[in-house]
Order: structure tokens, then sequence, then C-alpha cells
């Protein structure tokens, strides 16, 4: 055992470990009391003793650095960080996503603008950007890494680069030439856009339980998820144990221990690789079935809870913000219709999602089994990487779809074909009104979104640099991973109350324009914010037609 004591000691991560050049005093005296008995020295101060000195230091580095013991303190971290976590994981978000609505309530007209003009900014600028790299602009292309002035001209990276960066550039300028007409065309609609989603988060200040509402999606994904956990273990240990064969090409074998071989063998031979389970096509299927129900279930979850708050965003609008003219509980009224008249639509919904999401799953195991056998097939594999490409497209589209169709189906009560037909026309003609609801308002919402999150981490960072956990009993090795864990943590939770704000911002938009097509284009039954923004660009337009209807009259009567 080699004596730590000869070395310098330092604390790492709480424990006491030799660290460092070596203690020559100590040495020397130990090296004369060895030789004066005949023993031999422990080193020589002058070669070895540095020598071993590094070799102790390394190795004790390397045992530190191991990765499971920094996982495992990682995990001590945590655990020790506890009230840090509770604190700036779950309190301080909390209440920084209730003030960031009350923020989009009174300050989303001037934040809609800059949203807008920062945009188009972030654009022409990335535009810009490629074209001096490419060379077309200033003098300040890409530099490729190489000295190429004594290379042929098609030998020269730099005009590889160039051109990459050039078609790039094109890309970038067709893009923001879009938004720059979409913005354009959105001007006049951004107003309505910025009083919609006030009227959204109106909705949510008189109805502050629906902020609340998600918990209850979340307790039943609880249930859910024990129920799927509990009952998939017990399928899964129905199957049979059976021996696993040797390769008959001799392939690779796990060591078979005298308990484990097949007792038919003789003492040198091995006749088998172990044991596995063995599921006969029964209980293969009853696995399928069960998996596909889990995913079927947690779909309808899901859809019940967007019902439910599209629901009472909806009965607020047609009561034109009223609290007197909408039902006493709306959030339990809107649930109880859910079950009773619209499940069927709901299931409906979910159900093809959910087969969406089941095929994604099936090619995710061809893929994987595709490499288990080693079978590489870059054909096979591209065309698997597309279609699941496609899937996951057609996927966010149907999720998106149904979002609205169950906004229709919480005002009019029809079945879901009708609804999704319905949805799509009003969507398809209003798509500029839609798309300046949805870039303000998901713009506002992500800035909400990092910003909890980053403020939490800080916070979370900032107590974490107390005193009381870097020495001590709560000391932590490393304010990493639990900073890492409050980011996630607030980052979640801003995300669930902005997805209500997003769900009731998508049931205004949808029930303006649905109110706009049963009355002629004007919107009758809006609550008074939304009526009095509607007012005033209509008085807004007529003055302007006004405008050019006396300039078109002077110039034809000095003509």
């Amino acid at each position: 055992m080699l004596p730590t004591f000869f070395f310098q000691n330092t604390d790492q991560f709480y424990t006491c470990q030799p660290f460092g050049s070596p203690n020559i005093e100590l040495i020397n005296e130990f090296n004369n009391n060895a030789t004066s008995r005949g023993n031999e020295e422990f080193c020589d101060p002058a070669s070895t003793c540095a020598t071993l000195s590094d070799s102790v230091s390394r190795l004790v580095y390397d045992g530190i650095t191991n990765g499971f013991l920094t996982f495992t303190r990682y995990l001590s971290d945590i655990w020790i960080a506890w009230p840090v976590l509770l604190v700036a994981g779950v309190v301080i978000p909390l209440i920084l996503s209730i003030l960031w609505i009350i923020i989009m309530r009174y300050s989303i007209g001037f934040f809609s603008w800059l949203i807008l003009v920062a945009v188009n900014a972030f654009n022409i600028g990335i535009t810009l950007f490629f074209f001096v790299k490419a060379g077309y602009i200033g003098a300040s292309p890409i530099y490729s890494g190489s000295d190429t002035s004594l290379l042929p001209g098609d030998l020269d990276a730099t005009g590889t680069n160039e051109s990459v960066l050039l078609g790039f550039g094109i890309v970038a300028a067709v893009v923001t030439v879009f938004f720059l007409i979409l913005t354009l065309l959105m001007i006049r609609r951004v107003r309505i856009a910025v009083n919609v989603i006030k009227v959204a988060t109106q909705s949510i200040n008189q109805h502050p339980l629906l902020l609340g509402w998600p918990l209850v999606p979340f307790f039943m994904f609880i249930v859910l998820a024990a129920f799927w956990l509990a009952f998939g273990i017990y399928v899964v240990s129905s199957g049979e144990v059976e021996q696993e064969k040797l390769p008959e090409n001799g392939g690779n074998c796990i060591i078979i221990e005298q308990f484990a071989s097949n007792p038919n063998c003789g003492d040198n031979e091995q006749c088998q690789c172990g044991y596995t389970y063995v599921f006969d096509k029964g209980l293969v299927y009853l696995i399928i079935y069960y998996f596909f129900g889990f995913l079927w279930t947690s779909q309808f979850i899901i859809a019940l809870s967007v019902f439910v708050i599209a629901s009472t965003v909806a009965m607020f609008y047609w009561a034109g913000g009223e609290r007197a003219r909408q039902p006493k509980d709306p959030i339990r009224t809107g649930f109880k219709r859910s079950l009773t008249y619209h499940a069927g639509s709901l299931a409906l919904g979910s159900l093809i999602v959910a087969l969406i999401v089941f095929v994604r799953m099936l090619l995710r195991y061809m893929e994987q089994r595709l490499k288990a056998w080693k079978t590489s097939n870059p054909a096979a594999q591209w065309l698997i990487c597309c279609v699941d490409c496609c899937l996951w497209l057609l996927q966010k589209f149907v999720e998106f779809t149904n979002r609205n169709v169950y906004i229709v189906i919480s005002v009019d009560g029809v079945s879901y074909i009708r609804a999704a037909l319905q949805a799509l026309r009003i969507i398809v003609s209003n798509v500029l009104r839609v798309a300046a609801v949805n870039i303000i308002g998901d713009a506002f919402l992500l800035i909400g979104k990092v910003a909890v999150a980053a403020f939490s981490g800080f916070v979370a960072f900032l107590i974490l640099q107390n005193s009381s956990y870097t020495q001590g009993s709560n000391q932590i090795s490393s304010p990493i991973l639990p900073v890492v864990a409050v980011i996630l943590a607030a980052f979640a939770i801003a995300s669930i109350f902005m997805a209500v704000v997003e769900m009731a911002i998508d049931t205004i938009m949808l029930c303006y324009c649905m109110d706009c097509e049963e009355n002629g284009g004007t919107a009758t039954c809006a609550p008074k914010l939304l009526l009095d923004s509607l007012q005033e660009a209509e008085k807004y337009a007529a003055e302007r037609e006004g405008k050019a209807a006396s300039q078109g009259s002077g110039f034809s009567a000095s003509t």
C-alpha cells in the first residue's frame, strides 16, 4: 500500500487525496531512518520521487473524474440542492409566468411592432452576412483555412466556400423578401392581432382557474403511466424462458458459467448461449395492442385538455366578455360537454394522431433492427428517413388542425369531419389574420419561456454560490446540474402556462373569424376591447378611402 502522507494532500470532492508535489522533508527523514536500519529508501528526492508523485496525482485524477463517480456526485448535488430546485425551479417560474401573462396584456402593442421589426432586421442582417462572406459585398470573403495562392483556380477551397455561401445568401434573400411582403400585407391586421391577444389574456384573467387546468390532465397522465408500467411488466414477464443456441457460423457468444450451462452437454462443451425470453405470436400482438392503446389514450387526454380550454374561452367570446352571460363554472361545463356530447369526435382526432405516431415508432424499430443485423443499406435508411420526415410533417399538420377542429366543435357542436372542413376553410380564407396573430403571439410566448427559464437559472446559480452550498455539510461539487435542472423545470412550467395562453389566442382568433363570417364580414359578438379596435380600424379605413376619393375627384376636375 502506498503511504499517502509522503505527498501533499488536498480536498478533492470532500475527501483528502494525495495530489501534488512530494513532501521532501518527510521523505528525507523516512529515508534516513530506513537506511540506518538497513532498509531501502522510499524514493530518491532528486529523481524518482517527482515521477512517483506525478503518477500518484494522475491516478487520483483519473479516479475522481471517473464518469460513474462524476454522475454520482451530480445526483448527490441534486439531492443536496433540492430547496434551490423547489424555489428557483417551481415557485419562481410560477410567479414569473403569471407576471408575463399580465405583461402580455398591457404591453403587447409595443412588443408586436418590435418583434416585426426585429424579425425583418435579423433576416436582412443574415442575408447581408452571407453575401459579404461570399465576396459579393465588401472585401471580407471567408477564409478556407489554407494558403491556396499557388493552386489552380478549380482547386481553390475558398471558391467552393464562396459558392456555398452565395447559395445560402440567395435563399436568405428570398426568405427576407417574403417576410417583408408579408409584413407589409399584415400592417393593417397587426392592430387586430394585438387586440386578439389582449382579449385572450383578458379571458384568462376572468377565469384564472384555467392556469391550473393543466394539472388535471397531468394527473391523468400519471395514472395512465402507472397502469401502463404495471400491466407492461406483467405482460413482458409472461414470456417463456428458453436457451439460446450457439451461432452456426461460430459467432460471438456470452461466456457460459457452470450454473447456466446445458446439463446435457459435456464438461468441455458449450451447447448454448444462455437464456432469453421468447414470446408467442398472441403475446406479441397483445403487447402491440397494449402499446397502441397507451398512445391513443395519451392523445385523448391531450384532446380533452385542449377542448376544455377552447370551450371556456369560446364561452367568454360569444358572451361578449360579460361574466353574467357565461355559465357559473365554464371549466366544469366544458369538461362535462366534452365527455357527454363530443367524446367520439375527440377520440377520432386522437386516433389519427396515435396512428401516425405508431407508424413512426414502427419505422424507428425497423431502423434499429437494420442496425442490429449490420445490414448497411443506404437506400433503405434514406427511404426510412424520408418517410419519417413526411410523417412528422403530417403529424404536426394534424395536431394543428385538431386544435382548430376542437374550437369549432366547442362552438357549433358539429361532428369531427364537418368541423375539420369548416376549420380549414376559415383558416385559408383568413390566412393573413391568422399569420399575424401566430407570428406575434408565438414570438412573445417563446420570449416568455426563455426569459422565465433564464432568470430562474440565474437565481439558482446565485443561491448555489452562497457559502451554505460552497462549504460545510451541504457543499456541492458543481452547480452545473442543479442549474440545468432548474432551467429545464422552469421552461417546462412556463410552457404549460404559455400553452394555455396559446390555446386561448387561437380560440379567440377562430371565434372572431367565425363571427365575421356569420355576420357579413363584421364581428358583432366580440368582447368590447376587440369591438373598439375594429371600429377604430374601420374608421381609419373610411378616412383613407375618403381622402383617396377626394384626391381623385380633384384630379379629374383639374383635367
